[in-house]
């Protein structure tokens, strides 16, 4: 967590205001001095909390003592999201008692997209969901264009992209792409340039 905030002070100090996220597992929520020294190290680098957002997937969130640790993040300003969510009756009930800021769609619930209709009404229900509560959604594991439009109409928030599954370096981050260079990137037509992302 201090070399992930360092180097967001590094992106913002090079004109960059890079967002960073972090996940946290039923350890790390039980961990008395975890939230003090998450907001101790963006204090000192001038970072505000509202840049850091902790994801937890289900089995962490419902942890024994997750829910308190969660609301303690919300209430210090540090964005909380639930990572690798999968709409069932018991999520949604944990999206009511939990102060999530945002749903990160398991890979396999995006591709449900490409399913069937009721499959896509499902990931569309819960994107109007999320939104209603006030939260933003990223649908994970986009592979194909049909999914990427699907989205589109969907008014889904961000996306990660499947095809674009390589490292890289952390003094990359921030170099701007043109409109046409992002599409030739999401299309497949184009890699990025050597320092861009």
């Amino acid at each position: 967590m201090r070399l992930a905030i360092e180097q967001q002070a590094k992106w913002r100090d090079a004109g960059s205001e890079v967002g960073i996220s972090a996940r946290v597992f039923p350890r790390n929520v039980h961990d008395p001095h975890l939230l003090s020294t998450i907001t101790e190290l963006l204090a000192t680098h001038g970072l505000p909390t509202r840049n850091l957002t902790l994801l937890a997937d289900e089995a962490t969130a419902v942890s024994p003592g997750a829910a308190e640790f969660l609301r303690a993040a919300s209430s210090s300003g540090v964005r909380v999201g639930i990572d690798d969510y999968r709409p069932t009756p018991e999520s949604l009930l944990m999206l009511r008692s939990t102060p999530f800021t945002e749903i990160r769609l398991a890979a396999d619930t995006t591709n449900c997209l490409r399913i069937s209709t009721a499959d896509a009404e499902i990931v569309r229900s819960t994107i109007q969901l999320a939104h209603s509560l006030g939260m933003t959604v990223t649908a994970k594991g986009v592979g194909d264009e049909a999914t990427l439009d699907a989205l589109r109409d969907l008014n889904c928030d961000a996306l990660t992209f499947l095809r674009w599954n390589h490292s890289v370096e952390s003094e990359t981050v921030g170099t701007s792409l043109d409109g046409a260079a992002i599409q030739a990137v999401l299309t497949g037509s184009h890699r990025p340039p050597a320092g861009a992302h």
